[in-house]
């Protein structure tokens, strides 16, 4: 079942981004990683529609290679837990304006505040190279994802 998706903007502005022990920026080689922590994070919640470990390899490569617009790889960023990746923000230029292509946290470590500070080191990074919003797509049926990002001023879009 596929539910109604949504547009959200935030206007971006200086701000302090939060120093998360075990943040870092991805790599190439975190490929597989990305995918695991996909399906860690959304099986289970209204955002899982059945995929599988090779469905989100196939999402993440898309992301990575830049298969849906040029990947930013200075203004996206993960966490790492307990040897694994545990929350990610990949940013992607799409449309010509920057876009989260996908933001996830582990279902043990939500809550935690990992996936807010990865959101705001991506708008940190991406006010610091003169970028003025940045965009996301969200279920709008997912009202704890709503409620983080109207946290961090994202707006719905008409």
């Amino acid at each position: 079942m596929t539910h109604e998706r949504g547009r959200m903007r935030a206007l971006l502005h200086p701000i302090t981004a939060p120093v998360i022990a075990g943040m870092r920026r991805p790599a190439q080689s975190d490929e597989a990683a990305l995918a695991a922590l996909m399906l860690r994070a959304y099986v289970g919640t209204i955002d899982y529609e059945g995929e599988d470990e090779a469905d989100a390899l196939v999402e993440v490569r898309h992301a990575l290679s830049g298969s849906n617009g040029p990947f930013l790889w200075t203004a996206s960023h993960v966490v790492e837990r307990d040897g694994a990746l545990a929350s990610a923000t990949l940013v992607i230029r799409w449309q010509d304006e920057p876009l989260v292509a996908f933001t996830m946290t582990d279902t043990r470590f939500k809550r935690q505040g990992l996936g807010r500070a990865c959101m705001l080191n991506s708008m940190h990074r991406l006010h610091a190279a003169g970028e003025a919003e940045l965009n996301l797509f969200v279920t709008l049926a997912n009202d704890e994802a709503v409620s983080l990002y109207r946290s961090l001023g994202f707006v719905l879009q008409p």
